[in-house]
């Protein structure tokens, strides 16, 4: 369609147009006629040098034409006055739809950046209200019902209603999520794509969907006992679950109303099919479904809903399709590649080119093997000693895949038992004569050698990065006998923010002090001992960039200090210039208490 429609609006205006005008001898006529031509074409192909490009062969190719079938030249009637009248036309007129375009694109990012100010804003409250149940859970559920003044039925509805809270909490994170990938196609990332169970993440989507009644939780129903991989995000196949599950329940019309999913391999390649008895969809309406903004006899929404669906889809390499009866039934069928496709293959090259690599040890032929791979498949290797990595050195990237030689396992096992919380580890033999320590967490981890680095050095990683399973039984350090004496310093310029994080952090053992903004943070740091900034991003005065630049520049004691940031934005440009300015890591408000205190743990 593209190439036609080129080749329909070449000939329509530049081509027949200007032929028209050298069989006419250059009358008048047909010189505004080209001029008119001139304007609607610039209007009608949005890319100007396409337009351009494609006038000079039109021109070119009736000049051609009109020369074989006169008896004279056709430039024979031609006046020099008319070349500043189209170089004008073509000049302005492009001018002006370039201006308009730019104009339209301005108030698209403006869009944007009000959508991402408007999560930011609901997350501060939404981290308030997550540190006030972490709270009441440390306070009220802390010694048991055996301990604590209330009954054993009023102490199993504290705990219920601190259970119900949570869920708010994390049906609100998952709901500005949607509405950021909604309103920016270009939000859809593939650094965390990995392999994943579809019945799992089925089973998973259907147990945390906010269902307004019992009846609505009974109507969905998923019998399948098949199990298929593909390769992708959880979130992000749960979001799209959630959207066609909304739409259905919105579209019911009797009290009989179903709900069925099912899972069906076909031809090889998984396929979802949701299917629900309601209004049905009629068939002049169905082609325009996964339209942006298109809506159909719905009091609420925007129409982003099914586009949504079909660009995650599509960024999984499958596709949507829906099948529907009017009065009667739809059907919406999400069909996956198979994981062993060359496009599922392809997306794993591209998402390897996303991942960072951290070797700790000391074997120069595994590392030059490393970096050979990095440079072929554009990922990120660094190395690093143990010691290096012990003294919180915050000059190398978060990594996705840790290798660690066996014996410096043995030597720093329990100070690097931090870097389990966020990244696969894998166990390397540089010496398979020397058996492993006496470590119990060194089962849990996959172990390679130097020879299967070489050998299939880049399987072996796509496996382990995107197919390990990474242990979640490894326990850190109890904050508790760990924090003892240390420091916090919680920068944020939302008071309940700041208050709430500061009650938490002390009832773990921890001594914190606050600050406002950025200039009161450099002003206590230098004044007391500190052994970590807890550091907000937009603040007023100095915001967190500014003051992380700040601290890291500076030649005092403090240079080094660690610095997490404490954001509501999660777009990748701000965790990537958060990391950039110096921070060591960041959390995404609002963050569980867990998460927290396994960050403070892992940097001080």
């Amino acid at each position: 369609m593209p190439i036609y429609y080129l080749v329909a609006i070449g000939f329509c205006l530049p081509f027949f147009f200007s032929y028209m005008l050298f069989m006419n001898h250059w009358s008048n006529v047909w010189v505004l006629s080209l001029m008119a031509a001139t304007f609607l074409h610039i209007l009608t192909v949005y890319d100007t040098k396409v337009m351009l490009v494609q006038a000079v062969i039109n021109f070119a190719l009736a000049y051609f034409i009109a020369d074989i079938q006169l008896n004279h030249p056709p430039l024979s009637a031609f006046h020099w006055s008319y070349i500043p009248i189209f170089i004008f036309t073509y000049s302005f007129g492009s001018m002006f739809y370039i201006r308009n375009q730019n104009s339209h694109e301005s108030k698209t990012s403006l869009a944007k950046s009000f959508g991402a100010s408007i999560a930011h804003e609901i997350r501060n409250p939404l981290s308030a209200l997550q540190s006030t149940v972490d709270i009441l859970k440390t306070l009220l559920l802390k010694r048991g019902p055996s301990h604590h003044p209330l009954t054993a039925l009023e102490y199993q509805q504290v705990e219920q209603l601190l259970q119900e809270a949570n869920d708010v909490i994390h049906g609100g994170q998952e709901t500005i999520d949607l509405l950021l990938t909604s309103i920016d196609q270009h939000r859809i990332s593939i650094a965390t794509f990995r392999q994943h169970d579809i019945t799992t993440v089925i089973h998973t989507a259907l147990r945390d969907y906010s269902y307004t009644n019992n009846e609505e939780r009974k109507a969905v129903r998923f019998t399948s006992e098949l199990h298929a991989s593909y390769f992708g995000s959880d979130i992000l196949l749960k979001y799209v679950l959630y959207n066609l599950i909304k739409n259905a329940l919105v579209y019911r019309c009797h009290d009989d109303f179903q709900i069925d999913i099912t899972l069906k391999i076909i031809d090889g390649h998984p396929q979802i099919s949701i299917k629900d008895n309601g209004a049905g969809i009629s068939q002049e309406v169905l082609p325009q479904i996964f339209q942006d903004f298109y809506t159909k006899d719905k009091a609420s929404g925007f129409g982003l809903g099914l586009p949504f669906c079909l660009r995650v889809m599509k960024s999984l390499g499958g596709d949507i399709s829906c099948q529907s009866q009017l009065g009667q039934w739809t059907e919406f069928s999400l069909l996956f590649p198979t994981y062993t496709s060359r496009s599922v293959n392809q997306l794993k090259l591209d998402t390897l080119a996303t991942q960072a690599i951290l070797y700790i040890g000391q074997s120069k032929l595994f590392s030059q093997k490393l970096e050979q791979l990095a440079h072929h498949y554009q990922f990120h290797v660094e190395q690093r000693l143990p010691q290096q990595i012990l003294a919180h050195t915050n000059s190398w990237r978060k990594p996705d895949l840790i290798f660690i030689d066996s014996t410096t396992l043995n030597q720093h096992g329990k100070p690097l038992v931090h870097l389990f919380d966020h990244a696969v580890i894998c166990l390397v033999d540089t010496d398979a004569s020397k058996p492993h320590g006496p470590l119990a967490i060194t089962p849990l981890l996959p172990k390679i050698n130097v020879d299967q680095l070489v050998e299939n050095g880049i399987e072996m990683i796509e496996k382990l990065l995107f197919e390990t399973i990474i242990p979640n039984n490894i326990q850190l350090t109890t904050p508790e006998k760990q924090s003892r004496q240390k420091s916090i310093l919680v920068v944020d310029d939302n008071q309940s923010v700041r208050q709430l994080t500061t009650l938490m952090l002390q009832t773990h053992g921890y001594h914190v002090i606050q600050a406002n903004e950025g200039q009161q943070a450099l002003q206590l740091i230098a004044q007391e001992p500190i052994d970590l900034v807890l550091m907000d991003i937009e603040m007023p005065v100095l915001d967190g960039f500014a003051t992380t630049q700040a601290i890291r520049s500076s030649n005092d004691s403090y240079q080094q200090i660690p610095i997490i940031g404490h954001t509501g934005d999660s777009q990748i440009a701000t965790i990537q210039r958060m990391l950039n300015c110096g921070m060591n890591d960041y959390l995404v408000k609002p963050s569980a208490k867990e998460n927290l205190l396994n960050k403070l743990t892992r940097w001080i």
